[in-house]
């Protein structure tokens, strides 16, 4: 689908020195994805090899529906990070490494702090930037996922029993 049209589509002359003005409208599809995309205008001629082009920067924002599965996100996300702490804590019971566990708090802080950002820019209605966030909050949530399935494991001390301690010495706690 093409998203612009462009009026006049072609311009057959300009004197120098001169301009001409043309629109570019913009129609974004009901389905579009909500991010930050970027167009090109490159303006050419068909004589010489004259050319110019610009940048410009389209901020595609949420609709009024789309605020309820942003929301609904939101809701989703913070449901599923209170079982994370958990997870980390039967990996430590399970003698993962401590720069695995380290890592895992490290990248939950980082969930943590996203949450908040997206809650913020949810309360301000800023729902375009919300929905950026909780895109990073995904993307962290399956990277947390795959460092659990990945973790790393000590092996566990050995454990004296009373017959092999020596003769009057404690048994290790």
């Amino acid at each position: 689908t093409t998203w612009y049209s462009i009026d006049p589509s072609s311009i057959s002359s300009i004197p120098l020195g001169g301009s001409r003005q043309f629109n570019v409208s913009i129609a974004v599809p009901i389905d579009a994805e909500v991010k930050a995309y970027v167009a090109v205008i490159n303006v050419t001629t068909n004589e010489t090899a004259a050319r110019n082009s610009t940048t410009l920067g389209i901020n595609i924002t949420p609709s009024a529906s789309t605020y309820l599965v942003i929301n609904q996100t939101y809701i989703d996300y913070k449901l599923l990070t209170g079982p994370l702490d958990t997870n980390i804590t039967n990996l430590e019971n399970m003698n993962a490494t401590a720069e695995d566990v380290q890592a895992l708090r490290s990248l939950l802080d980082t969930i943590r702090s996203k949450m908040n950002q997206s809650q913020t820019y949810i309360d301000k209605g800023d729902y375009f930037n919300a929905k950026l966030v909780l895109d990073e909050v995904k993307n962290l949530m399956s990277e947390f996922n795959d460092k659990v399935a990945n973790a790393r494991f000590q092996e566990p001390a050995e454990v004296q029993t009373r017959e092999q301690a020596p003769p009057g010495e404690p048994l290790p706690v």
